[in-house]
């Protein structure tokens, strides 16, 4: 339907297009939103290589798992469930071609003989249980080498839930070539859907949580993207906003501009169109650590009018700590909200910045 993608046109105090420039990052080394590189991350240009396994335990037996690998593989790859995408589709899609994911699924039960699930204690970073499940997938004949990111599943019952672990050959000791990434499933991978897979991959590719880990000590005005980035909320949120395709090299150079001062009046694109200015940047009051972003997004549910977002980005800024903030319209403060978009007519300004933005 032709309304589901409207040419949005404001007028900026700014001036002439330039290249979007580089976040500055301060000490915030890693998972920010001013660059995606390291050594420790996967590729998000290209193709990336990717293998799914099932490991049970004596005491902890697949068989008696309420799902079994076809149907958790399914919710987690987004195999046509429900008509959503699959995560290859999803990609193809989001990256205009840039990047194609493959993955490889074990889809049996490895069993570590030897070990009980209790034999691993629930923490954050569990390396032995890693290298176990690694090393059990190599005795039966994969070859690790071939993989940037393993995916390990585990059955009902096992607490190591989703964190993305970026691993080195020293802290795995017995694991040849092991892969940079790896993700494991526990109670959380039973019934979780494509959005947190691609979350967690997310994570493997450079990017930082865009929820709040302590959202009790943050002002009412410190809004997170909440739907409008799977980042941010990987149960409602369908897409990555334009900042994160931006940082990942998926919008043409020809597609995005960056004003810096005067007063110039653009037509923005929908993020998903071929042709146009698909996403904007200006200067914050704390540039050269944060831009403000506009876009004009695909809404994530139909009764969301359609419009424009605009937030700010900030490279100095951790993870889970507020690194996006959304600039909502008078009255709203919920992103979720159905008006949360910017609509014609209504006029964004930042006194700090400088800066106004009419919507017209």
């Amino acid at each position: 339907m032709k309304h589901l993608i409207i040419l949005w046109a404001f007028s900026i105090i700014l001036l002439e297009a330039h290249p979007i420039p580089k976040l500055s990052r301060g000490s915030n080394n890693s998972l920010n939103l001013s660059t995606p590189d390291g050594d420790h991350t996967i590729p998000y240009l290209g193709k990336l290589k990717s293998l799914m396994i099932f490991v049970d335990f004596p005491n902890l037996e697949g068989k008696n798992n309420p799902y079994q690998p076809e149907e958790i593989a399914e919710k987690l790859l987004g195999i046509q469930e429900n008509g959503e995408m699959s995560i290859v589709d999803f990609y193809q899609q989001q990256s205009n071609g840039k990047f194609s994911f493959e993955i490889d699924i074990e889809y049996q039960w490895m069993r570590l003989k030897n070990k009980k699930s209790t034999d691993y204690p629930d923490s954050y970073r569990p390396i032995e249980y890693i290298e176990d499940s690694l090393l059990l997938a190599q005795k039966s004949g994969l070859r690790l080498r071939n993989y940037q990111i393993v995916y390990i599943v585990a059955p009902k019952g096992m607490r190591h839930n989703s964190p993305t672990h970026y691993l080195s050959e020293r802290e795995l000791g017995k694991v040849r070539n092991p892969p940079k990434v790896v993700v494991t499933f526990g109670d959380d991978g039973q019934q979780s859907r494509i959005q947190h897979l691609i979350h967690e991959t997310g994570h493997g590719m450079g990017l930082p949580d865009l929820y709040l880990y302590d959202p009790k000590n943050e002002p009412n005005e410190f809004i997170m993207p909440g739907p409008w980035d799977i980042m941010a909320d990987n149960w409602t949120a369908n897409y990555f906003c334009a900042w994160s395709r931006h940082l990942w090299e998926w919008i043409p150079k020809k597609n995005k501009q960056h004003i810096k001062r005067g007063k110039k009046e653009i037509e923005l694109v929908s993020i998903d169109s071929k042709t146009g200015i698909k996403m904007i940047t200006i200067p914050s009051e704390q540039y050269p650590d944060e831009l403000i972003v506009f876009e004009t997004p695909k809404p994530w549910k139909k009764t969301v009018k359609n419009g424009i977002l605009i937030y700010k980005v900030n490279g100095t800024i951790g993870t889970g700590k507020g690194p996006m903030t959304l600039q909502l319209p008078d009255e709203i403060t919920n992103a979720s909200d159905n008006n949360a978009l910017w609509q014609p007519g209504q006029t964004y300004t930042n006194q700090k910045a400088k800066v106004e933005v009419q919507i017209i």
